[in-house]
């Protein structure tokens, strides 16, 4: 992905999502990927499910240990990766788009 900013790197960015990813808003992509890269120094789209907690907390969201019960057991089913995709699903539109303090950089 390029680190520049724009409409080239937004829609390199949104090549090969599934629709309703692509759909969200581009702001929230940028936030979604940046924090996702963090915990992803192999860049091969996938994290340990240990740190979803933490990608939380880089953009802002305090779940609920309730709500991330609940996303893990829905996200997960029993694995032990978290994929791009999966991840911007739950917080795009999905068991975490609820959680509390819900993005706060979007206008």
């Amino acid at each position: 992905m390029s680190k520049g900013g724009g409409a080239h790197a937004d829609s390199q960015m949104q090549q090969g999502l599934p629709a309703e990813v692509a759909r969200l808003p581009q702001k929230l992509m940028r936030a979604f990927r940046e924090a996702f890269s963090k915990f992803d120094p192999a860049n091969d789209d996938v994290v340990p499910s240990s740190e979803l907690l933490a990608m939380l907390h880089s953009l802002s969201l305090n779940p609920t240990e309730r709500e991330l019960k609940s996303a893990s057991d829905e996200l997960l089913r029993g694995g032990t990766r978290l994929s791009f995709v999966v991840f911007c699903r739950a917080c795009g539109s999905g068991p975490l788009s609820t959680a509390s303090g819900l993005f706060p950089f979007l206008p």
